[in-house]
This record gives structure tokens, sequence and C-alpha cells, in this order.
């Protein structure tokens, strides 16, 4: 029986064939660039097409999030702007582009600038009054991005938001 035991230190590969693989690195890295810019790009061509087809009149907020508010809040002393730190109650319904509900909560809470939720959702809670019942349709990196949530939102998803926030 022969043996051979080869330490880390001892690496016959030449310099050349780490140069190599580190270009390869930096090809694969700007590979995925393009491909994140050129998804995003044709997201938001999709969410303005449906938004003008669906007849919205929205406004495009941060991210390409194109955001309609259904329900403007009553101007009271309630209706103040949201702000990092804040905490938000959103009564939201979540779906597919296509009308495929991913899942609904009576009283989804987060702080805003926490990160626990996507940041669209973050960017829509800075956009709207306290009382705005908004509709949005989120770019999939500013949703759940390409993991997902897992048992409700596919990996990729475009969403619409239905809510109110509180």
């Amino acid at each position: 029986m022969y043996l051979c035991i080869q330490s880390c230190a001892t690496d016959d590969r030449s310099q050349d064939e780490y140069g190599a693989r580190d270009q390869r690195q930096r090809d694969l890295s700007n590979a995925m660039l393009e491909y994140n810019a050129a998804r995003l790009t044709a997201e938001l061509q999709i969410i303005d097409s449906l938004s003008v087809t669906w007849g919205w009149a929205p406004v495009v907020i941060p991210g390409g999030i194109v955001c309609e508010k259904i329900v403007a809040s009553s101007e009271d002393v309630s209706s103040v702007p949201v702000l990092e730190g804040d905490t938000v109650l959103w009564d939201v319904s979540v779906s597919l582009i296509n009308g495929v509900s991913c899942f609904s909560m009576d009283a989804l809470q987060f702080v805003v600038g926490s990160a626990v939720q996507p940041s669209g959702f973050e960017a829509i809670a800075t956009n709207a009054l306290r009382g705005d019942s908004v509709r949005a349709m989120v770019p999939s990196l500013m949703g759940y991005g390409i993991k997902g949530m897992p048992g409700k939102v596919p990996p990729g998803a475009l969403l619409v938001l239905h809510l109110r926030q509180s």
C-alpha cells in the first residue's frame, strides 16, 4: 500500500492557473451583475406595462416600485409620515402579478430600518402616511428576491400588495 500525504502548502499549480481562476471569478461576477441589471430592466418594463393596463395612476418610488394610493388618510394628527425607526402595522394581502394569492395578514408589524421585511416593504411604508390604503407592484429584488419565501412566495416573484397602513 502506498500513501501519499500532501500539505496545503504544497500546490503544484502555477501562478498562471491562479490568475486564470481569478479572471474566471471576475468574469462570473460581471456576468451576474449584467444578468441582474437586465432582469431588473425587464421587471420594471412589465410593472410599467401592467400599471397602464390595469388603469393605475401610480407614482414610482425608490427601487422601481409602482405605488398608488387607493384611499388617502384623513387629515388628522395620525396621518404623519413614517420614518426610519418607526413601527408600522399593515393589514396586507400579497399576490403574484397573475393574481395567485401568496398570503394575507391582518397585523403585519415591523420596524422601518430593521431589515426584517423586504426593502420594498420599507420603501412603501416610508412613502405612505398612516391611514393610507395603497396598492403596489414590487420588483422581485425589492420583494423576497431569488430565494422567495418558502411555502408562500416563489423565488424571483414580482409582487402585488394591497395594504392599509396604521
